[in-house]
């Protein structure tokens, strides 16, 4: 098949792209992508799952590297993208029974001539990134309601310079990430309202713009409150993309590199509430989503949602949104 993009492995003569996914995969497969391509060498697995919608294109991909390797991959067109990063490995401290599980986070937002620069992929490290490609549609859509925000970026796209719009390791917000899980959700499951996600799509673009300038005001933030907001954004986004259930405050106090006491009072100071009071609240709002867009049963959104009695999920549920899982069913429907 075509190459989606030019990719040279350093150290490795060629790169065969298969248009299959490889049988020993064992990772996510998105349901009726439209384009599915992989690539199986001596330095590991990689697969690229492609979603394609009228104002986006989603990517989903996996590396998997069995030997440390330089990948060098470049585009013949112009894209803009916004990309976000999920770095997931394990290291060892000290000994093979102390370990670690670390997870990176970044998002960014950019558009350029080419991918040409050079990244080092480590040993046994599983690597997966969304990508999201606009269409250019959006950005006019935008212009109408945050002009002063988006029109410099596009302005630079135009003019044919490569610009992005964040440095490294930048940190979503809870706005850009509650949008970021549903679009990633909504694909993974196939499981969605077209018209709804397309609106996600514009939301999350805008969250993206506004959050680019919440940013550049916090400059005026002493440098050990911009760095306390920089760790707790990393422990929100663990929080919302996570699968897994809540690991105990400790564990997300490690992540903020923090004490248990000193995280517990800066992340209310944020977010306003408690660390599990947030990921359950985001679990409901997903399956509140969820009830609302699709037809999948409640007692199975119920159980998704780590409920295991439907009495408890309701009384959660009417406590959050003052309204029951099945009124809202019937009242969308």
């Amino acid at each position: 098949m075509k190459e989606l993009f030019h990719l040279n492995a350093v150290g490795f003569p060629s790169v065969n792209w298969l248009d299959s996914i490889p049988k020993n995969y064992s990772g996510l497969i998105i349901p009726k992508a439209n384009l599915v391509a992989s690539v199986q060498e001596g330095f590991g697995d990689l697969l690229f799952q492609a979603v394609m919608r009228p104002l986006f294109d989603a990517w989903f991909s996996d590396y998997k590297p069995f030997l440390g390797f330089t990948g060098v991959a470049s585009l013949d067109y112009r894209s803009i993208e916004l990309t976000l990063l999920i770095k997931k490995g394990i290291y060892y401290k000290q000994s093979l029974f102390k370990e670690r599980n670390h997870k990176q986070y970044e998002l960014n937002l950019t558009h350029a001539m080419a991918m040409d620069n050079k990244v080092r992929f480590e040993k046994d490290v599983l690597y997966a990134t969304f990508d999201m490609h606009y269409k250019l549609v959006v950005f006019e859509i935008l212009m109408s309601l945050i002009p002063e925000l988006v029109y410099p970026f596009l302005n630079e796209y135009h003019a044919g310079r490569d610009v992005a719009l964040f440095n490294e390791e930048t940190y979503p917000d809870k706005q850009i990430l509650d949008n970021v899980v549903y679009i990633m959700h909504s694909l993974k499951t196939n499981v969605y309202a077209p018209n709804v996600l397309d609106l996600r799509s514009v939301l999350l673009l805008a969250h993206v713009f506004l959050w680019k300038a919440e940013i550049t005001q916090r400059r005026g933030l002493s440098a050990r409150q911009a760095e306390i907001s920089l760790h707790i954004n990393k422990v929100i986004a663990d929080l919302m993309l996570a699968d897994a259930p809540f690991k105990g405050t400790g564990y997300y106090a490690k992540v903020a590199e923090m004490n248990t006491n000193y995280f517990k009072r800066n992340f209310k100071d944020i977010t306003g509430v408690a660390a599990k009071q947030f990921l359950q609240r985001h679990i409901l709002e997903r399956t509140f989503n969820a009830i609302s867009n699709t037809d999948e049963p409640i007692k199975v959104l119920a159980k998704k949602a780590g409920y295991l009695s439907l009495s408890s999920f309701y009384k959660a549920f009417y406590n959050e949104f003052n309204i029951t899982p099945g009124d809202l069913r019937n009242n969308t429907f």
